[in-house]
This record gives structure tokens, sequence and C-alpha cells, in this order.
């Protein structure tokens, strides 16, 4: 029968996959490629203006040629610090690791404290690019709890919390 079936069902881990369509209050993100080349522009346009000062400098004092060097300088020092922030953003994302402006320790101690919650195991964050984050987890709950309300309290807690928007939980019995 239909009925039986359905209770059968009932005692199956829940699984729920929620990519944050509806609730998407993401910040807005800029590509990674579209962020280095304004970079790269604002960079450019900076330097030519140093140039440009510089050489006036220049014009009128000759004996002040060491103002080449600083501008030069200076500008390689800037392209450094943005260049070297970029590369890390990057790395992170191949390397998938968990995005420094989510702390994990906390977020499983938020969720370990929800009622009816618990365990969580097999926690994984990580950014599939810059400023977009995924999570999935299993979480074990207590026997009498409600599987979907316990799902849609520990989503709404990681996207409000931590600002996740692709979120994939296991919802496991005691």
């Amino acid at each position: 029968s239909t009925t039986g079936q359905h209770q059968d069902d009932a005692e199956e881990p829940l699984l729920k996959h929620d990519d944050g369509a509806k609730e998407a209050k993401e910040p807005r993100q800029r590509n990674i490629n579209v962020h280095s080349a304004y970079l790269h522009v604002i960079g450019d346009s900076i330097q030519s203006i140093g140039v440009m000062v510089g050489g006036a400098l220049i014009w009128y004092k000759p004996e002040w040629k060491i103002i080449d060097l600083i501008c030069t300088l200076i500008f390689s020092v800037i392209v450094l610090f943005t260049t070297v922030r970029m590369v890390r953003n990057l790395l992170e994302v191949l390397m998938e690791s968990t995005p420094r402006e989510v702390d994990a320790t906390r977020l499983e101690g938020g969720l370990l404290q929800m009622e009816g919650v618990v365990a969580v195991h097999e926690l994984h964050i990580w950014a599939i690019t810059v400023g977009k984050v995924l999570l999935a987890c299993h979480v074990t709950i207590e026997q009498d709890a409600d599987a979907d309300q316990m799902l849609d309290k520990v989503i709404g807690y990681i996207k409000e919390e931590y600002n996740i928007g692709h979120v994939t939980i296991q919802i496991e019995r005691e």
C-alpha cells in the first residue's frame, strides 16, 4: 500500500539542497576577471598621472631626477600589493579552502546550539569563485524532531549568519 511506503520514507535520511535562488540576498560580487581588469585600468591611470607629474617636476627642476625612481618604486609597490591579494584569493578558490570570512568552528557550534540538533559532521565549506561560497554537511537531529522544520531552521541560520547562498544539508535521525 502507498501509506506503508510513505511511512518507510519517513525513516530514511532526508536530503535537502538549496542554491539560494528564492532568497538570493547576497551582496553583489564582481567577477574576478572584471575586478582585475578594473584594478589594471585604475593602476594604469594613476601611473600615467604620476609619470606626467614626475616628468613636469623633472622638466621644471632637472636636478630632481630622483623623482623618477621614487615614482617607479611607489607604483611597483602598489601593483605588487594588489596583485598579491588577487593571487591569494584565486589560490584559495583553486585549493578549495574554507574562505577566511567563514569561521567553520563557530558555524558548527552555532548549529549544535540549536534545539533538536544532536551532531554535525561532514561539514565542508568552500568557494567556487571569489564571493560564491558553498556549504554541505550532515546534521543529526533528535528522533522526535520535525525534519522539514529543522532543515529550514538550519539553512536559514547558515544563510542569515554567514551569507552562504548555496547550502546542501542532509538530515539524519539520532
